[in-house]
């Protein structure tokens, strides 16, 4: 192990150090904690850019909710697995500059320094963050308070889903066949093939147990 990647494992002994007392357990460079119910997970998890060489390490981190629900637009023959995302990202979008942010390790680093910087920004960024997330439904409300604003009107996936709550809210069926034209709209403004909208809209449908209900376009 070169001086560089046992500075790296320094950061990641301290980090479990932090962490430990808060309930998270430590796999490699991930650092997870289920919350009591089962349905939430908490997740830190650290990634080194492609880059990164044993004498020079560039990384960041991934701060996240996790819970059970498949995404709505994920196809049948994508994998499935027992956690998906559910509100998160990389933890620069979540510090004052809210941008893309990477640290840097080498042979001058002084891994007590930068360790004591990474911890207090998990103290300070990450845990408030994924603190707010107890239950399904404050994942839920945190993907709903996007929903309306023009970027998120505009997302192909988001549209997919919003017919997924609908249908598992059970709603009427003009809310639903509303929900269901705004996927198309929103499958022809991004470039999405009809057949590839259409068998989408059709795959939700049964999900939620709508069978020939309601027919394509």
């Amino acid at each position: 192990m070169s001086v560089t990647q046992e500075k790296y494992e320094t950061l990641m002994l301290e980090v479990d150090t932090l962490l430990k007392p808060e309930g998270f357990r430590r796999t490699g460079q991930n650092f997870r904690k289920r919350l009591p119910d089962g349905k939430v997970r908490w997740s830190i998890i650290f990634e080194k850019h492609r880059r990164s060489t044993e004498d020079e390490i560039r990384f960041t981190f991934y701060i996240g909710a996790e819970w059970n629900r498949r995404p709505a637009d994920y196809e049948d023959y994508m994998p499935h697995t027992s956690w998906y995302g559910g509100a998160g990202d990389r933890i620069g979008y979540f510090m004052p500059k809210k941008e893309d942010t990477w640290w840097e390790i080498d042979e001058g680093t002084t891994a007590q320094i930068l360790s004591a910087q990474i911890k207090a920004i998990i103290w300070s960024c990450a845990l408030p963050f994924i603190r707010q997330f107890e239950t399904e439904k404050d994942i839920e409300d945190y993907q709903r308070s996007f929903w309306d604003s023009p970027d998120w009107q505009k997302n192909y996936p988001t549209a997919i889903e919003r017919l997924a709550c609908v249908l598992r809210e059970n709603r009427d069926s003009s809310e639903i066949a509303k929900r269901i034209d705004i996927v198309r709209r929103l499958g022809r403004s991004n470039g999405v093939s009809k057949d590839v909208t259409e068998a989408t809209i059709q795959r939700v449908l049964k999900t939620y147990g709508i069978t020939g209900g309601m027919p394509s376009e």
